[in-house]
C-alpha cells in the first residue's frame, strides 16, 4: 500500500524483487495525478468493493507483442 509515488520510490528500490509491481503502482499515480478531489473520490467509489481487470503496457523491459507509445494500465473487466 502506498499513499502516493513518493512512498513507492521510498519504499522499493528500481532495483528490487518489487520491479513490476513497483511500475505499476508509479503508473497508477501517474495516470491519477490530474485529478480533482472530486473525481478521485469518485474513483474510490466506483472502485470499492470491486476487482479490476487489466494490463500494464509500454513498458521497454517487458515483452509486448503490441507496441506502446506510452506506459499505462488498460482495464478491461470489473468484477
Amino acid at each position: 500500500m502506498a499513499r502516493n509515488a513518493k512512498d513507492v520510490t521510498d519504499l522499493y528500490p528500481e532495483e528490487s524483487r518489487f520491479f513490476i509491481a513497483r511500475s505499476i503502482a508509479l503508473c497508477w499515480f501517474k495516470q491519477i495525478e490530474g485529478f480533482s478531489a472530486t473525481n478521485l473520490n469518485a474513483l474510490k467509489e466506483e472502485m470499492h468493493d470491486k476487482t479490476f481487470v487489466g494490463d500494464f503496457v509500454g513498458k521497454k523491459e517487458l515483452l509486448n507483442f503490441v507496441k506502446y507509445p506510452k506506459e499505462a494500465i488498460i482495464f478491461h473487466a470489473v468484477v
